[in-house]
């Protein structure tokens, strides 16, 4: 019954969502409770929904590849959140999230404690001090170490901050959303099952204290009795609702960034900095080009240039710092292309705001504002102190419940031979990149090649293909699909023909979807996804681009068949 989606009739639902505005409206302290479903229609699975990655995996089924968390675009409930904080209706936000889409939607940092972390934040087991970064921070290797392979500028390893189960959840957040859920006179949840703890205990705890809850999810939860009532409806459907009763419209989403340009004695440099808290730097910038001489950086390696650089600096012989002309480079997540400033650093630095709309491709200078001397901005460092010994503290554990004999022993050993590692392949990195990568698509190559001849000559042999058999060599009963045994199961190529080829490439050089990037090819076979595709999947949502791989036998649920 938990499990089960309800779905409240349009009279029921009217009612609810009226009664909600009044809630809020009366309300004098918000505080909003976010779960993975206001992510969903964002092209991110949720958890324990009927399509939802635990689901699924309790089903004996693979789960479902949705959108890149990087690439996803934050929904209706994502933006109506922001407004309803930069409005003063809403005070907090406590969130299970991980996506990091709270934070690129434009919500402050000062305003949300995700406690389940952020999959683009790194933290220094020494130092403490948090990176923002314009990537997914993955682990170096499949284990409870949350290495990165990366280092602190203090030459610590940096962690990436999602929580394991079995984890304790961040110290400084974690007390944060307790204070505020004591404080609030409404709790409204959105999009959780409410199953994870101690994170679902935040709404208990308002309740507790005289406040009062709501939840909107479509299927029942632990805290349903003690809300005042639940709306069974998707998030972007109650939010929009919500918010044209109180009068405020939902923007749509738009990529903020904010650069600092200066004169530090005799470079000028560009430094990418948090919107609200100009303080702290961010990764985001790939390269800065101040005299059109440098090259663009290829796709694969624009993650390591952020990391690399967070301040990019340029000697300042042969230019004019009167009449600058920087061209900034990104990620192109959305595909935001370089931008092109004109600035001039005689009289002051300057802090300038811009934004990018996914949906028409353009940026804009919101605001290029001096930076004065008695306003100028000293790096305040973003820490989190606890999190490295606490990571440490749970490793130990987890090798303690698997029989070491001196687990802190173990995991010391472990950390010092992931850091040695991590410090070869850096030394080695820049001279071998290239060959390793030339050597794996040439072994990708050789093996599919080898799949698809070794099918083809099956299919022969056990009488498979008939004389209606095209000259592709395709069989007919499985369109542009062709069959070959990986791992002892009978899986499927994804074979286009020239026609289908070259409708695919038509495609995407014409899309503007941010899914439709290329037409690539993964272990299945080619398909029309988004820059990843030769690893691991990431099937473009765009109605044509995914008719397109349809029609030569993608099957979304399971690439396999």
């Amino acid at each position: 019954e938990m499990m089960r989606e309800h779905m409240d009739t349009p009279e029921i639902l009217e009612a609810k969502i009226q009664r909600l505005h009044e809630m809020v409206r009366q309300s004098k302290r918000v505080v909003v409770f976010t779960g993975a479903g206001i992510s969903t229609s964002a092209g991110i699975p949720d958890f324990r929904g009927p399509m939802g990655v635990w689901t699924r995996k309790a089903q004996g089924q693979a789960p479902i590849a949705g959108t890149s968390t990087v690439k996803a675009l934050p929904t209706k409930t994502h933006m109506g959140i922001v407004e309803l904080h930069r409005h003063g209706i809403l005070q907090y936000v406590i969130s299970q999230n991980c996506d990091g889409l709270h934070r690129r939607s434009g919500l402050p940092a000062s305003a949300i404690s995700e406690l389940h972390g952020n999959s683009n934040i790194e933290v220094c087991e020494d130092c403490g001090r948090r990176f923002f970064r314009d990537f997914k921070a993955v682990r170096r290797d499949h284990t409870f170490d949350h290495f990165t392979g990366r280092f602190c500028l203090c030459n610590g390893r940096l962690l990436e901050s999602t929580i394991d189960f079995g984890q304790n959840l961040p110290r400084i957040p974690l007390s944060r959303a307790v204070e505020e859920s004591e404080k609030a006179d409404l709790h409204i949840v959105f999009g959780s099952s409410l199953t994870v703890s101690p994170a679902c205990d935040m709404p208990s705890t308002t309740v507790e204290n005289g406040g009062k809850l709501v939840i909107v999810n479509l299927q029942k939860t632990p805290l349903t009795r003690q809300a005042t009532f639940q709306i069974h409806a998707p998030t972007d459907v109650v939010m929009e609702s919500l918010m044209l009763r109180l009068g405020i419209p939902i923007p749509n989403f738009r990529l903020q960034r904010r650069i600092i340009f200066g004169v530090d004695g005799d470079e000028v440099f560009a430094k990418a900095v948090d919107v609200h808290a100009p303080d702290r730097e961010t990764g985001v910038l790939c390269a800065v080009d101040w005299d059109g001489t440098a090259k663009e950086i290829p796709e694969s390696q624009r993650a390591q240039a952020i990391w690399k650089s967070l301040a990019h600096r340029h000697p300042m012989a042969n230019i004019d710092i009167s009449d600058l002309h920087p061209t900034l480079h990104f990620v192109g997540h959305y595909q935001e292309p370089p931008l092109t400033l004109d600035i001039s650093l005689t009289a002051s630095d300057n802090d300038v705001l811009i934004a990018f709309d996914p949906s028409d491709g353009l940026w804009e200078v919101i605001a290029m504002l001096p930076v004065t001397p008695d306003a100028s901005i000293a790096e305040n460092v973003d820490r989190d102190c606890d999190y490295g010994a606490s990571h440490r503290e749970y490793v130990i554990s987890k090798r303690r419940e698997q029989g070491a004999r001196d687990p802190a022993k173990q995991v010391d050993e472990e950390f010092l031979k992931a850091r040695q590692r991590a410090e070869r392949f850096a030394d080695e990195e820049a001279r071998d990149r290239a060959r390793n990568r030339a050597c794996a698509i040439l072994r990708n190559h050789k093996k599919i090649e080898k799949l698809i001849s070794e099918s083809r000559q099956t299919a022969v042999g056990s009488a498979l293909v008939t004389k209606e058999t095209s000259s592709a060599g395709v069989d007919p009963r499985f369109g542009s699909k062709v069959p070959f045994n990986r791992k002892g199961e009978m899986q499927f190529t994804k074979v286009p023909t020239s026609e289908h080829r070259a409708s695919m490439t038509n495609h995407v050089s014409s899309c503007k979807h941010d899914g439709c990037r290329s037409v690539w090819t993964g272990p299945w076979g080619s398909f029309i996804g988004g820059a990843c595709g030769g690893t691991h999947f990431d099937l473009t949502e765009c109605p044509q681009g995914k008719q397109a791989n349809q029609v030569i036998g993608w099957n979304y649920d399971n690439p396999a068949c």
